[in-house]
């Protein structure tokens, strides 16, 4: 993380700064956590999640703290940067990707409101308040496709989710029972890195319907049988 300052003086050493900040990462990359991950609430727990037997066509997709981009959480890079004594507010840097503004960006546990990280970078003293522990991922993005068996019956291409830090989206599927829905989550970083994570879900919501049950006794074939004689010694 850099801070560039311009300062520009006339012959009376009358003085205005500007200040700009510049990220650099060349080996940014998003990971996953192991022991996270991402699946369809909306499915039955029962199956593992990989069965909806619910009648709906919205279910949730959720992906809690299944992402990160290691370097951005535990450098802080995204967090909201001090005012620098001398910069008025109208010359510092509210332009671009890295402001000095936090970069909205997934969060997690918090932290003391009291703790401060505080560093030196070119001669410049930055006080962090650390509030949030940073995940490093700017945005998701979903995509899913509808396949019964013979052709893709509904699709759709990435999309941004409404509000990054929920860490999940519903989804509008055009689907029936026995479609498989493939749902793709992408994680996205400052740098535009990404990672994908795939789940896939099938749809049944019909009970089972139980045809042609009859019972015999003897040579006799009916769906009643009048008899105290004991179903297991009946043929």
């Amino acid at each position: 993380m850099y801070a560039i300052h311009l300062t520009a003086t006339d012959k009376a050493n009358n003085q205005k700064s500007s200040r700009r900040l510049v990220l650099y990462d060349n080996i940014s990359q998003v990971s996953y956590l192991p022991n996270k991950i991402t699946r369809i609430e909306t499915a039955s727990a029962s199956t593992n999640y990989t069965w909806v037997s619910e009648d709906t066509n919205i279910i949730l997709a959720k992906w809690t703290e299944r992402f990160r981009n290691s370097r951005h959480d535990s450098n802080r890079w995204l967090t909201k940067v001090s005012p620098y004594p001398g910069i008025e507010d109208l010359y510092d840097d509210h332009r671009g990707k890295r402001t000095i503004g936090e970069v909205p960006n997934v969060s997690g546990l918090c932290f003391s409101k009291s703790m401060f990280t505080i560093y030196l970078q070119f001669n410049e003293l930055c006080i962090v308040k650390n509030e949030f522990f940073l995940k490093g991922c700017v945005d998701f993005l979903v995509s899913y496709t509808v396949n019964d068996g013979r052709t893709v019956t509904d699709f759709r291409d990435f999309k941004s989710v409404l509000d990054i830090k929920e860490e999940a989206e519903y989804l509008n599927l055009v689907w029936s029972d026995g479609d498989r829905a493939d749902i793709t989550v992408r994680a996205v970083d400052i740098f535009d890195k990404t990672m994908n994570d795939t789940v896939t879900v099938y749809r049944d919501a019909t009970a089972p319907i139980i045809e042609n049950l009859w019972l015999t006794r003897g040579d006799r074939l009916n769906i009643s049988v009048h008899s105290l004689e004991d179903f297991a010694k009946m043929t």
